[in-house]
Order: structure tokens, then sequence, then C-alpha cells
């Protein structure tokens, strides 16, 4: 089993790794500068070293290393290395002279990787984490019991033949298109046809009028007066002979009476006899009507608010 772990180191921890006993594992490291992590470590004129070692129950390392590996610089100034990791590699058995080589045992070991100078001296911490040995996946030694032998199965006979479905009806068809140009279809809930689209009258010199049905015919209306020098505020009003026109109304201001729209929600001023006058004022106006010249009378009140002791 080979895997390829790719890590990049700045002096702190990476833990929760973990390994399969017995893979070829191919460490890639880009060591960065723990004092400028977005920085690369020149590495040059340096070694990495790698070490496995064992770990106490404190997570504490303990020296000699199970293994140790010197790293392979693939880019100094980018800080970049490789260390490769055997699937034989072995720790040495302290307890025996000479050691003698014995498997690595399950469990947890730290990984230790620092930058040595040409004369062997750490000289940088790169990165100290916690791995996993773990053992790898094995079948169950029980043997599997064997289906006993059967008898290949022989085709049964056929079986009777299913109803068949209902046939839908046929669907109904569109009326023929043929000549109906400009027509809609239209149904009474039982018959589909093609009817005529009521024409407009015609357009030719009826530019500015509206469209007007008197429910049986479509006729061209005159439109509105025209607003040329027509002074701002003036109201469009419909004369007793049917026509529409522009007229300017007469305009009286409530305060011209007396009115004061001081009401503050709890005091002011009674407005009853103000309006009483101002209404007065205004029957001069509305006594006659639009044939005979009168162009009517609006009772104007500023903004504010106004206060009736009696009914309006």
């Amino acid at each position: 089993m080979e895997r390829d772990i790719i890590l990049t180191i700045n002096g702190t921890a990476i833990n929760g790794l973990s390994i399969v006993v017995g893979t070829t594992v191919n460490w890639f490291f880009t060591c960065m500068d723990p004092d400028d992590i977005s920085a690369p470590l020149d590495l040059t004129a340096c070694a990495v070293v790698m070490a496995m070692v064992e770990i106490d129950s404190q997570g504490n390392p303990s020296y000699p290393a199970v293994i140790s590996r010197l790293a392979t610089i693939t880019s100094a100034a980018d800080g970049e290395c490789t260390v490769p990791w055997s699937s034989s590699d072995t720790c040495p058995d302290n307890d025996d002279d000479p050691p003698v080589p014995t498997p690595i045992t399950l469990g947890s070991y730290g990984l230790d990787v620092w930058v040595e100078d040409v004369d062997g001296n750490r000289i940088q911490e790169l990165g100290f984490s916690i791995i996993n040995i773990t053992a790898a996946a094995v079948l169950p030694e029980s043997s599997v019991t064997a289906l006993p032998e059967q008898e290949p199965l022989a085709q049964g006979p056929q079986g009777e033949q299913g109803i068949q479905g209902i046939q839908g009806e046929p669907g109904e068809t569109f009326p023929t298109q043929t000549g109906k140009s400009g027509k809609f279809l239209q149904t009474d809930g039982a018959d589909v046809s093609w009817e005529d689209v009521d024409a407009f009258p015609d357009q030719t010199g009826n530019a500015g009028k509206f469209l007007q049905t008197d429910g049986a015919d479509v006729s061209w209306e005159d439109g509105l007066p025209s607003l040329t020098s027509v002074d701002a505020g003036a109201v469009l009003a419909n004369r007793p002979e049917g026509t529409a026109a522009w007229v300017e109304p007469t305009w009286l201001n409530i305060l011209d009476y007396g009115g004061v729209g001081d009401w503050d929600g709890a005091t002011g001023t009674d407005n009853s006899l103000a309006l009483g006058r101002a209404l007065a004022a205004m029957d001069r106006y509305i006594d006659y009507d639009l044939q005979s010249g009168s162009e009517g009378a609006t009772l104007y009140f500023p903004p504010g608010k106004y206060y009736f002791a009696s009914t309006i």
C-alpha cells in the first residue's frame, strides 16, 4: 500500500493523521517561515529532518527516534522537500545490545520536523504532531459455508394474455383554417367555429379622438379640449350643452374669513363662524351655471388642523 501525504508546516501542530502499518508513505512538505507564515522558509544550505518518536501519556516525546529521515530538498527558495518512508521501516529495540530491529507497533507517535544547519545543529522547529499507526483491515478467520448445489430452474408455462386496454375516444379537431384569416375561434359549449372580429371604424381624419361605443356601434368622438394657453389650476368642466371646457375656478381662503388652523388635539380656535362666512361668500359664484359665465369657486384650507365646535 502506498500513500502520499502533503503538508504545509509553519511551527504549529498538525494532529489527526492516521497511517496503516506497513504503508509506504511519501511525505511532501512545504515549509513556511514561523515568523511570517505567508512566506516560504528559505532552505538554502540547510537540512530538513523528520523523525517519528515514542510519546508518553502526556504526549511528550521520548528519544532516540523510532525512525529518523533526512529530507530531499526539491526547491530551497520555495521551502519544498520530500521524505520517503518505506513499508519496511523498523524501530530499534533499545533493550538489546546491539539493538535488534523489530517491526513498528500500533499506537500513537510523535512526528517531529526541524531544520538543521550544515553542522547538524537544530536551528528551527517546524512542527511536532501526533500520528496514529493503525492495523490493516483483515478478513474474518471463520470460513464461509458454501450454498448447497441446486438444480437449474426450468422455464414455467406461459401465462394468460392480459386484458387489452380500452381504446380512447378520438379527440375533437379545429374547424378548417382556410379562408379564415383575421377571425377568432369561439365555442358555444358544444361546437367550435370561426367568427368575425368587429372592425374599428376608419381612422382617417380622426386624430386626437377617442373610441366610444353605445353598446351596439363603435364611433370616434372628440377628445379633451386643447391644453394650449390653459392657466395652471384650471379644471375640466362639462357645460350644459354637452361640451367640455377648461375653466379657472375662484379660490377663497378660509383664513380671509377668520379661520385659524391651530388645533393641537386638546384646544384650538372654533372655526364654525369663519366657515359660515366663507360659504356665504361662495354663494355668488355657485348661483350661476357654467353657460352663463360663472366658473364656480373653491374654498381653500391652508395646511393646519381646524377645529369646529358644531356639525358642518
